[in-house]
């Protein structure tokens, strides 16, 4: 750009830029006086590239140089499966500790789907997404095994006096982990009824040195995932 259009330039590029016309000067007659291109703007919008283009009579000279831009297609699905693993071994973590807990208090338990599920059945954490804990229980147990969470810091769904009951479980929910109590898997009119003593007795201890809490073997989980 020789001298007599340098100042007319800096000010339509003041302009379009939103910059004050002596910075654009100077560095335009930095760049005259050292022979090399001047960089005036970086990460320009479409619209603003399309419209230098489109008036080029305004800015003689003006290049725009494409820049390439690394991009992450699969950002968002990874940020989700991040998450996901993070989550199910924040639960894996919470089930250890009622296991622990049933097994000081000497109540059977139960669990079901969840973490435990994704290990049994893909042998990776990162394979199914739990959203929370499901725990079978023996019905005439659940009072005490009710008081025991409570004790550990849930809080049960059921307190309050408008509280939404389930006829066949019960909630209990803490900052780590929100831990579904099952005594059945369906309303009773459905002619169905968990024989929990026999599941119970045909479970797979959940820690080797354990004996309460036990998970169901592979083929009945997968048959309570309906």
């Amino acid at each position: 750009v020789n001298d007599d259009d340098r100042g007319q330039l800096s000010q339509n590029l003041a302009a379009f830029l939103d910059v004050p016309a002596s910075e654009i000067s100077q560095m335009l007659s930095e760049g005259s006086k050292k022979g090399v291109q001047v960089t005036v703007a970086e990460d320009l919008s479409d619209p603003q590239a399309i419209f230098l283009l489109e008036n080029r009579e305004r800015f003689p000279g003006v290049n725009i140089v494409p820049q390439p831009i690394r991009t992450y297609p699969l950002a968002e699905l990874a940020a989700h499966a991040s998450e996901l693993a993070e989550r199910n071994r924040r639960l894996s973590r919470t089930l250890s500790g009622v296991s622990t807990a049933l097994e000081d208090a000497g109540l059977r338990g139960i669990v079901f789907k969840g973490p435990t599920l994704a290990e049994d059945a893909y042998g990776d954490l990162l394979l199914r997404e739990c959203g929370d804990l499901d725990l079978l229980v023996c019905k005439e147990d659940f009072p005490e095994i009710a008081e025991l969470l409570i004790s550990h810091g849930f809080k049960s769904w059921w307190e309050g006096d408008d509280a939404n009951r389930q006829v066949f479980a019960c909630e209990f929910e803490r900052s780590d982990a929100t831990l579904d109590v099952h005594w059945n898997l369906s309303h009773e009119w459905l002619n169905y009824r968990v024989d929990f003593d026999r599941l119970w007795g045909s479970g797979i201890p959940l820690s080797p040195g354990g004996q309460m809490l036990r998970k169901l073997r592979p083929e009945e989980d997968r048959k309570s995932v309906v």
